[in-house]
């Protein structure tokens, strides 16, 4: 089931799922902006008395059938564990998930999907004897095999006994990959959170008037409110909300969120050619990214910094610049970012008039490209490297040969 509804009603068929006649399993397709407005979502209507359900938010990577089995295992462990203790003063006695080494090395996948499920269906009637149910909400942060994930899901929702648990699965893909689960399993919702760009500005936009919205959410909804004013073309708007952010995270001593907030604002000043603003606000964030060690940001904002640098004549500088950012990335084994980094020393060079040393960056950039493996990133390889491949012509260079079949 489809829902191209308002934003209100996407977050009622998310409430109305667990009481739902005959629904087991929920796909809630989830672009990555808009991941953390779908937490919120679900802390919302997990916090509501009226709610009688329990949303268990469960975060792991899915690389194999066993090491999911452990990790949905101690996470599901971790999330019910406080209440525990309760349970047995009321007489009831949560149900612990037991197996040894030796049987988890030689299980088959369905013998661990009937373990886990049975454990789910168990812990779901001992934790709702009011009527509510448990649902876990699985995001999977890395899905090395996207096949035997969809299996895996669709056999615990099919295994799991009892109408106690219902499981939620976030699916930042494109809204493909549960396709044909989805057609197959009766018990399966889905609701897409793909909320078109009015929508969620007058999300936001009422969010952002409630009084009583909570200081450390309206600093976040301020970042986003400007990210989404910079998308749309409202620079000065975008501009704005930034500014409020970053001068909030810094009134709150929030440095990760400040830098953040710094990158963005940084972004919004690079679009609209204001250069020394840009330079200011990236060496700003970059400085909190060094003192807190976070080389995922710090490697993105001196990319931008290297271009904000090289469009001000500033060109030795922004080589030094961009040979730092492509260093952090080739460190975190990141290889969109160092393609993304060489790309932009290319186009930069190109700007000078020197077209050999932009060819020499596209060359490596398409090589790191058609070098990535992980089947997770096979869109950003492809997409990746054909752009490159394009540029590479466009200076009427010829460039080697897909990889791909």
């Amino acid at each position: 089931m489809h829902l191209s509804r308002p934003f209100e009603d996407r977050v009622d068929a998310i409430k109305e799922f667990p009481d739902e006649d005959g629904a087991r399993l929920l796909v809630l397709r989830c672009p990555p902006d808009l991941n953390r407005l779908l937490r919120k979502v679900l802390v919302n209507i997990d916090r509501d008395a009226t709610f009688p359900h329990m949303f268990l938010y469960i975060e792991t990577p899915f690389e194999s059938y066993t090491q999911s089995f452990v990790a949905l295992a101690e996470e599901i462990d971790r999330a019910v564990a406080p209440w525990r203790d309760d349970l047995e003063e009321l007489g009831v006695r949560a149900p612990v998930l037991l197996y040894d080494r030796r049987w988890l090395e030689q299980a088959e996948p369905g013998e661990l999907a009937q373990r886990l499920a049975s454990y789910m269906g168990e812990l779901g009637t001992a934790l709702s004897p009011s009527g509510g149910r448990i649902c876990p909400v699985l995001e999977t942060t890395t899905i090395s095999h996207p096949d035997a994930f969809v299996w895996w899901i669709e056999a615990l929702t099919v295994f799991t006994p009892g109408d106690g648990t219902r499981y939620v699965v976030i699916d930042e893909s494109d809204g493909m990959r549960f396709s044909p689960l989805l057609e197959r399993l009766d018990s399966a919702r889905y609701v897409d959170f793909q909320v078109p760009p009015e929508e969620l500005e007058n999300a936001v936009d009422k969010a952002l008037a409630d009084p009583e919205l909570d200081r450390a959410e309206r600093r976040r909804y301020l970042v986003l409110a400007g990210s989404m004013a910079a998308s749309g073309g409202k620079a000065e708007e975008a501009v704005a909300h930034l500014t409020m952010a970053e001068q909030m995270c810094a009134e709150d001593g929030k440095l990760e969120e400040r830098a953040a907030a710094l990158y963005n604002l940084g972004n919004s000043f690079l679009q609209q050619s204001r250069l020394e603003e840009a330079q200011k606000a990236y060496e700003d964030g970059a400085e909190i990214c060094l003192n807190l060690e976070n080389d995922n940001l710090l490697a993105m904002i001196l990319t931008n910094l290297g271009v904000t640098l090289h469009r001000q004549e500033l060109r030795e500088d922004a080589q030094e610049v961009f040979k730092a950012a492509r260093s952090l990335f080739v460190a975190l084994t990141f290889k969109p970012g160092e393609a993304h980094v060489l790309d932009c020393m290319a186009r930069a060079y190109l700007e000078d008039g020197m077209t050999d040393p932009a060819e020499d960056c596209w060359t490596q950039a398409l090589e790191i490209y058609e070098g990535i493996s992980a089947e997770h990133l096979y869109e950003v390889r492809t997409s990746g490297a054909d752009d490159i491949r394009e540029k590479l012509a466009s200076i009427g260079a010829s460039p080697p040969a897909s990889t791909d079949a």
